[in-house]
């Protein structure tokens, strides 16, 4: 088959499931009474992060940890200023301040608590930190 016709297959069948996905998540916060912002900052966030996931343990199973590492750390990165970046330019967004001073310390410790434990080797009660965290 034509690599060209097996991209716009994927390529459709990615669109159709992420409209699946959210359109069934929207219906799964109604009725469990949350709002779709929940729904779309939580279970949608799982979902988004699935490639990095089978990267990580793909380059695991090769014994290329250092893929999975780099791959979590530009996936953030991007996410973090090329897409909120993008989103602000269409619609600015408006960030309560209490949100700041919960979220910021949240951030800023979680990847200080990333940074400490990644020099040298996670073990896996260090594993088992981040995956609780």
């Amino acid at each position: 088959m034509n690599d060209y016709l097996i991209f716009i297959i994927g390529l459709l069948l990615l669109l159709g499931s992420a409209e699946f996905f959210i359109r069934y998540l929207t219906n799964i916060a109604t009725a469990v009474g949350k709002s779709k912002m929940f729904i779309g900052l939580t279970l949608a966030a799982f979902g988004t992060s699935a490639p990095e996931l089978a990267i990580g343990i793909t380059g695991l199973a090769n014994g290329q940890a250092d893929i999975g590492l780099g791959n979590i750390i530009g996936s953030n990165i991007f996410n973090i200023f090329f897409v909120l970046g993008l989103a602000a330019l269409v619609k600015p967004i408006i960030v309560k301040q209490k949100t700041i001073q919960r979220d910021v310390p949240i951030v800023l410790g979680t990847s200080l608590l990333f940074f400490i434990l990644a020099v040298g080797r996670i073990q896996i009660y260090e594993a088992l930190v981040l995956f609780a965290v």
